[in-house]
């Protein structure tokens, strides 16, 4: 990966419309959803012909009348971001908005391209989109590895949200001190505007179906090529996990590595300890964070997301071993049972913390 240096670590998070969702506590089925998918072509051609916009609106709206879901997760590029989070919005789901980088540099590349309608679909969207975190203030030279950490940002955050759907459902509200919770999760799933296309970069709707695949959560995808019900999404593949430190920058120069939530629950507890200091998310790729202005509490779910998001993928990765370890040990006290009863580990990713 290229190196940059100057790069800001700050983010920025804004809060645009309700800022929780309305929970139905007497039952722990409702679904946090995380989506992406291609950009839309200006024409029919591309990943994403122009002309299938009108039956992919129809199928995500199907597909949401089918989903007790609260509140969803992504980013808004034109096409299948605009599309799904224009019909959460409808039907008054709680969308939250994670950029990669500053909104007028992200509306150049990924909204203008698809025609002037997209960018008035981009704004409305912002403006009634429940929140909308920004993960770098200026557009880093290394476009991949900013997008692939938008994603897993994204997917961090719908994971934090699970966690606090279960904590309400429960009816112990004195539990949501701590966004983490360490219980059994309220569902979560993916849906994605997918062309079937097996693509190897570490940024883009296949790896970032892959970077779901691995928390253990299913996906389901709808073909931007062709008219389909959503179908469930299920591969072998792997992604490379970029290894992104997220280290804090004192005022006094000190230095201090953030490698669990534990330590992002510190963090948030200790105010002092981010008023005057940057907090740089990711170090090993565009180098440390240079001096300026003092962190906004924004920063805050950037680099919750990012470690919830590794967090679940190691926590799903140990519970697939442990089942592993089961079943082969199962299979040695039963003479009958079959050499292939152990369970395949699919999607488990070559990095996490």
């Amino acid at each position: 990966m290229s190196g940059q240096s100057g790069v800001t670590a700050n983010t920025q998070s804004e809060q645009t419309g309700q800022n929780q969702a309305q929970i139905d506590t007497g039952h722990c089925n409702q679904q946090v959803l995380h989506y992406c998918g291609h950009i839309i072509s200006k024409d029919q051609t591309g990943r994403f012909p122009k002309n299938n916009q009108q039956k992919l609106s129809k199928e995500i709206a199907e597909h949401f009348s089918t989903n007790n879901i609260t509140s969803v997760f992504g980013s808004v590029a034109a096409g299948a971001d605009i599309l799904i989070a224009e019909e959460a919005i409808k039907q008054g789901y709680l969308v939250n908005l994670i950029l990669p980088f500053d909104r007028e540099s992200f509306r150049r590349q990924s909204v203008a391209y698809s025609g002037k309608s997209w960018l008035h679909r981009f704004e409305r969207v912002i403006e009634q989109s429940n929140s909308l975190t920004q993960v770098y203030f200026n557009q880093p030279k290394d476009e991949n590895a900013t997008y692939a950490l938008c994603t897993e940002v994204a997917i961090g955050l719908a994971m934090i949200e699970k966690a606090r759907i279960h904590e309400l459902s429960k009816k112990q509200p004195h539990k949501l001190d701590s966004p983490f919770s360490k219980t059994d999760p309220a569902k979560a799933a993916q849906l994605t505007i997918w062309d079937g296309l097996l693509t190897e970069n570490i940024a883009g709707t296949y790896p970032d179906m892959l970077r779901w695949q691995a928390t253990g959560y299913q996906t389901k995808f709808l073909s931007s090529l062709v008219e389909s019900e959503a179908r469930t999404f299920k591969s072998k593949d792997t992604v490379q996990l970029q290894p992104m430190d997220i280290v804090l920058y004192s005022e006094d120069g000190q230095i201090e590595k953030l490698a669990t939530l534990s330590d992002i629950e510190l963090l948030l507890a200790d105010p002092k300890r981010l008023s005057n200091s940057l907090l740089d998310l990711n170090h090993d790729i565009f180098g440390p964070a240079f001096d300026g202005d003092s962190v906004p509490t924004g920063i805050t779910a950037r680099a919750a997301g990012h470690i919830a998001f590794h967090s679940e993928i190691k926590k799903q990765q140990n519970e697939n071993i442990m089942q592993v370890l089961s079943r082969k040990s199962h299979s040695k006290n039963n003479h009958n049972a079959s050499n292939h009863s152990a369970i395949e580990i699919i999607g488990t990713p070559m990095w996490v913390l």
